[in-house]
């Protein structure tokens, strides 16, 4: 089961991750930080939102088929948008 206090610390890593990315893309310091910066800011926006679509009390296989079903449509409209920009612009 994922429990609720599991859910809000899975939520609340997921923020964290995107003020770390966040501060990893804005600093002045390292190049290596900024190169891994939008990744890890991607990763922990995709956690906030994903979980945000998983109830509390859902056994883990349902809560992974959530959560893959939330990356499909995420991934769908990616490509999507990849394929009409050139039609749309051009």
């Amino acid at each position: 089961m994922l429990s609720h206090n599991t859910k809000d610390r899975l939520e609340k890593i997921g923020i964290a991750l995107c003020f770390a990315g966040l501060f990893a893309i804005l600093q002045p310091f390292s190049v290596l930080l900024y190169q891994y910066g939008f990744q890890i800011l991607c990763i922990g926006g995709f956690m906030y939102i994903a979980l945000g679509y998983v109830p509390a009390d859902v056994p883990i296989p349902k809560a992974t088929v959530i959560v893959l079903s939330v990356l499909g449509v995420v991934v769908g409209f990616l490509l999507l948008g990849i394929a009409l920009t050139p039609i749309l612009v051009g």
